[in-house]
């Protein structure tokens, strides 16, 4: 269901497209060197997230604390370039150029093509997700995100024409299941970001040495449809440049007297996957 304005949902949805509009009148170089000064401020000024995120690699990765500062430092450029990419993204990524800012390796691309769309993608927040699932379209897969709508339903509807704006669609986070299962069943990809806390609806899996509680839903997506899962990232190699890398092995999920079990060896499987890739590009 739709939800409906409110007035103090002008103002910010007015701003974002003040914003918006400006960025994209930008060049890219300097909407990059925006985008890293912005990572900069947003460093320096927030000490809390910096000093959990310290706090979260020296545990994880076993960094010592200047190692980790350095990291954390990066993540936050990272982070303020990647707006600006998806931004500019909508405007500059087409079928003739698409290859040009995601790489695929061809046996990759070829690994999705051979399952007919039908395919299950777990991914995490690292690299590039947005874009990613513009150019799985661009590729001719049709593919399918689950996500968590925005609170503000005018930018939300604004925001997800942009992200359909190349042929992908939407899956609204809430009660995503049956709909996904759906377009799975009509040969469909759907995308998933994993590395989020699922709380008590979650399953609990190891990740970096830590019991967490992890999203049920690709495990359940593959056990109920048959489909594969296809785990992977898009990392960083240069500005506005991702290379895609995937695990070459789909995790099958069997259909077994305990369906408890399917899910939680699963979850963990491709959790550790993508526990791999964060480590190999933190």
């Amino acid at each position: 269901m739709n939800k409906i304005p409110r007035f103090h949902h002008y103002p910010v949805y007015w701003l974002m497209l003040g914003v918006l509009w400006f960025i994209r009148h930008l060049p890219l170089s300097w909407a990059l060197s925006l985008g890293r000064a912005a990572g900069d401020l947003a460093y320096f000024c927030d000490r809390r997230r910096r000093a959990r995120a310290r706090e979260n690699i020296m545990a994880a990765l076993g960094y010592t604390r200047d190692e980790s500062d350095r990291l954390i430092h990066r993540v936050f450029r990272h982070f303020g370039m990647l707006v600006m990419e998806i931004v500019l993204a909508w405007d500059l990524i087409n079928e003739e150029n698409w290859h040009d800012h995601i790489r695929f390796h061809p046996r990759h691309l070829q690994m999705l093509k051979d399952t007919g769309g039908k395919a299950i993608l777990v991914s995490a927040h690292l690299g590039n997700w947005e874009c990613l699932g513009a150019v799985l379209s661009l590729a001719k897969i049709r593919a399918a995100s689950i996500v968590r709508p925005i609170d503000n339903p005018l930018v939300n509807r604004f925001l997800s024409a942009l992200r359909e704006k190349h042929g992908g669609r939407l899956i609204q986070k809430k009660g995503a299941i049956r709909e996904a299962a759906a377009y799975l069943n009509q040969g469909w990809g759907v995308a998933i970001l994993l590395d989020q806390d699922a709380g008590r609806h979650g399953v609990f899996v190891d990740f970096f040495g830590r019991p967490a509680s992890t999203s049920r839903a690709a495990a359940l997506l593959a056990r109920m449809t048959g489909a594969p899962i296809i785990s992977g990232v898009a990392y960083r190699v240069k500005d506005f440049t991702y290379q895609v890398e995937l695990d070459e092995t789909p995790v099958v999920v069997p259909r077994t007297d305990d369906q408890e079990r399917d899910i939680r060896e699963a979850t963990a499987l491709v959790t550790t996957r993508l526990e791999a890739h964060i480590r190999a590009h933190p």
